[in-house]
């Protein structure tokens, strides 16, 4: 009933899987036409594009959206008993067995996300071989049309009584009635009032024409001057991960590293931290990686946020494996300095 009174307001996540594997592809091609339809509503997307998840306790404000895949058992963010999506959520892991069971809140998908906040959480009760679980970009697609949750999973799914299964009101409609993509105008709170803001800002797009992307950028300084005289920070991190899709690394780092200095809470630094940290990583710069997340452990020390910070850097930089102490003097025909070949 919040969304429908007041607008769905906030991020999405997605996580991909990013393995090079042909009948892997797929799935992530789902994840990047969601992202697409998701941007040209406005809404901000933060994309997970290792072969990584989310690490355990991530930062993940203000989700309206998870989208990711392929874990056996909830992780991330969904580990930490008090995390939860903003009211009218919509999330799905794509997992085999995500649905097996949808009452236990640490077991599996389902029921994990819903424990979390989701209203609406797609899963699978049992194998149903990837190409006929819900393909995830219609159902997001379908969705920010104005369909209702039963209409947009009812398109998305190419096999019906199968094995997919889905948890909420079938007759919620996150984004409206229209079927058109509208949204309400009636923001409960300034957090929601900036994704308002920023959204008439990003899917409007650079557009085409002589001049026309100039003048797009140009509204974007324009509103990240205000955002930072006003210390808003999430229309600060907004405008950011929308130059980023945009694929201007160097304008969102701007942005992030601006955002991190006025918001005023530590998992909001630390987010924002952190997207600018992984634009360094998908450019592959990992020595200048490592340096800013030992930099940012610093900062976090015994926190939350620095157990995501460390879970970070041990993706990058690894810790060489224990090696076991031989119990007894290794024998005299395996030693380097013996004669024997």
């Amino acid at each position: 009933m919040r969304p429908k009174k007041n607008g769905l307001w906030g991020k999405a996540y997605i996580d991909y899987m990013a393995e090079d594997r042909s009948g892997w592809k797929i799935g992530d091609r789902w994840l990047e036409g969601a992202a697409r339809s998701l941007w040209d509503l406005g809404i901000p997307v933060v994309e997970e594009k290792q072969n990584s998840r989310f690490p355990y306790a991530y930062p993940m404000g203000d989700a309206i959206f998870y989208l990711g895949w392929y874990a056996g058992e909830a992780e991330g963010p969904f580990a930490v008993p008090e995390f939860r999506m903003r009211p009218g959520a919509v999330a799905c892991h794509i997992h085999s067995f995500s649905a097996e069971t949808i009452r236990d809140s640490r077991k599996r998908w389902a029921g994990p996300l819903v424990a979390h906040g989701a209203a609406v959480a797609l899963g699978n009760v049992y194998e149903p071989f990837l190409q006929l679980t819900a393909h995830l970009d219609i159902f997001v697609d379908r969705l920010l049309q104005g369909f209702s949750v039963a209409e947009a999973t009812w398109m998305a799914t190419p096999v019906l009584s199968w094995m997919n299964t889905t948890l909420g009101d079938p007759l919620y409609r996150p984004f409206g009635k229209s079927r058109s993509g509208g949204r309400t105008t009636s923001p409960e709170n300034s957090r929601d009032l900036s994704y308002r803001r920023v959204a008439e800002l990003c899917k409007a797009g650079a557009g085409e024409g002589v001049g026309v992307e100039d003048v797009w950028k140009d509204r974007i300084s324009a509103a990240a001057r205000s955002a930072e005289a006003s210390g808003d920070g999430v229309t600060l991190e907004a405008l950011g991960l929308c130059l980023l899709d945009r694929g201007d690394h160097g304008g969102a780092v701007a942005l992030f590293k601006t955002a991190a200095a006025v918001f005023q809470t530590n998992p909001d630094r630390v987010r924002t931290f952190l997207h600018a940290i992984d634009i360094l990583r998908r450019e592959g710069q990992l020595d200048r990686v490592e340096e800013e997340l030992r930099n940012l452990i610093a900062i976090t020390g015994e926190t939350a946020e620095g157990r995501v910070v460390e879970a970070l850097l041990q993706q990058v930089d690894p810790p060489l494996p224990d090696f076991p102490t031989p119990s007894r003097e290794i024998p005299l025909r395996y030693r380097k300095d013996s004669a024997v070949p």
